[in-house]
């Protein structure tokens, strides 16, 4: 190894060979900065409504799916 980085701070990677630095332990954060109001995205609740429509929407696609199959004159009557 080089003297650049001590054995301390270095971990093998997954290929034989090369070594990246650790991260440090625990996330640097400014003094006085709240970490939960830097991040803008959406919350988990709200993930979680998008995918609980996601799946009634599929659902209802695959409803469609089998009833338009097994009644075709029915569901041409309905399309149009």
């Amino acid at each position: 190894m080089s003297d650049k980085f001590p054995a301390t701070q270095l971990r093998t990677a997954p290929y034989p060979g090369l070594v990246m630095p650790r991260a440090p332990a625990t996330p640097v954060v400014a003094p006085g900065s709240n970490p939960e109001e830097r991040f803008a995205g959406p919350t988990i609740a709200q993930d979680l409504v998008v995918l609980g429509g996601l799946y009634r929407d599929l659902l209802a696609l695959a409803v469609w799916r089998r009833l338009s199959a097994r009644f075709p004159e029915e569901a041409r009557e309905v399309n149009s």
